[in-house]
Parts: C-alpha cells; sequence; structure tokens
C-alpha cells in the first residue's frame, strides 16, 4: 500500500512537470514600447508614442494603441526563434489578416520574414537590421 501511494505521488509530480511551458528567452521576454525607429535608405527617424511590441515564449507580436486608449484590431503576430548565444531574433508573420509590407514597417520591420541582431541592456532592447534599427524602453 505504501509503494502505491508513492508510486502515485511520482506520477503526479512528473505529470505536472511535464506540462509545464517554459521560455529561454530570457531578457527580452515582456512588453517593450518602441522609442525610436531608424531607417538606413534615408526615411527621417521616427519616434512613436503608442507602438509596443509584445515577446512570450515563440511568439512576438506588434500593437498600437489608439487615441481613446484601446488597442487597434489588426495585430500582427509572428513566431519566433531566439538565439542568446548568437544575440540572433528570426520572426516570420505567418498571421494572413490584414498583414502588409507597409503595416510592419510602420514598426521598423522591413522585411518577412525577419532576422534582427538583439543587444539588451538592462530596460532597454535595440533590434538591428541592414534596413532598420529599433530602440525600445521595458514597458
Amino acid at each position: 500500500m505504501k509503494k502505491q501511494i508513492i508510486l502515485t505521488l511520482l506520477c503526479i509530480i512528473l505529470a505536472g512537470a511535464g506540462c509545464r511551458r517554459v521560455s529561454h528567452n530570457g531578457a527580452i521576454d515582456g512588453y517593450w514600447r518602441i522609442r525610436t525607429i531608424e531607417y538606413t535608405d534615408g526615411t527621417p527617424e521616427e519616434h512613436p508614442e503608442n507602438m509596443f511590441i509584445a515577446i512570450q515564449c515563440e511568439l512576438m507580436q506588434l500593437w498600437q494603441t489608439v487615441p481613446s486608449g484601446g488597442q487597434k484590431r489588426d495585430v500582427p503576430t509572428g513566431e519566433m526563434a531566439y538565439d542568446k548565444d548568437a544575440g540572433r531574433l528570426s520572426v516570420d508573420f505567418r498571421d494572413p489578416v490584414n498583414l502588409t509590407l507597409a503595416r510592419l514597417r510602420q514598426f521598423g520591420v522591413c522585411s518577412n520574414p525577419v532576422t534582427f541582431t538583439v543587444h539588451v541592456d538592462g530596460s532597454t532592447m535595440v533590434l538591428s537590421t541592414p534596413e532598420s534599427v529599433i530602440t525600445c524602453r521595458k514597458w
């Protein structure tokens, strides 16, 4: 009887531990407010007041608030892979609803899929590609 109780408890513990999803993104996980977007093609630097990046597990979401304080509906969502050691973040925006390159470019994303070089320093994150540099602050 004692063995059966111990085995049952062990199975419950192992089953519970196997169901958890853990993010391995480290410091880039969370909500980031875009502070500046610099384009290398000569487009003037932008200072958006209402654009954000959300990163969690294998997803990156770009969203923008509207003057009333709400969130826009056409939120580009991408599947991402982060190589922490190489400092590279690859994102493929596969969401078919209202997804255009012009919409992504508003956030500094000039191609799809895109690979960023990532630099995180405390509460600042810089995502750079040959076409743009996106500077964010932790939200």
